[in-house]
């Protein structure tokens, strides 16, 4: 792998065809798995079903934007003690918008294109961060 991380299981949502595929490509690359969402309802429906170590969340994007996404994961995170990290991905590097994302819920923020070292920096100081996820299919009761 071309990275000091673990491997990572990674939620990756992105309304653009090309940046899932790019992105996929350099994390996959980076010896992650990563499980694509086209907008924020699917990656909610994902992170419902399945366990990740972290989410890269697109901002804009039709259906559910990335803040809305991300503002029902935290609410639904408030009676779990659990955090899971997620960072904002954003083709602008506004720093006006790097201070708001940081108010809505995210835990870190890249912008595109992706460069592999900027986001596994910005994954590692995530993930050192990061409380035990509890939600999630894992935490789940075995079914009777």
């Amino acid at each position: 792998p071309l990275t000091d991380l673990l491997p990572l299981r990674i939620l990756l949502v992105d309304d653009q065809e090309t940046n899932l595929f790019f992105a996929t490509r350099i994390l996959e690359m980076a010896g992650h798995t990563v499980v694509p969402a086209r907008d924020g309802r699917e990656a909610l429906e994902r992170w419902a079903e399945e366990s990740f170590d972290a989410i890269l969340m697109d901002i804009q994007m039709p259906v559910m934007n990335g803040i809305e996404a991300t503002r029902i994961i935290r609410e639904k995170e408030e009676g779990s003690g659990g955090r899971i990290p997620i960072i904002a991905v954003t083709a602008r590097a506004l720093r006006e918008e790097r201070e708001t994302i940081g108010s809505q819920g995210f835990d870190g923020y890249v912008t595109k294109p992706l460069e592999l070292e900027l986001l596994q920096g910005e994954l590692r100081r995530c993930l050192a961060q990061r409380t035990p996820q509890p939600v999630g299919p894992s935490s789940l009761p075995p079914a009777s």
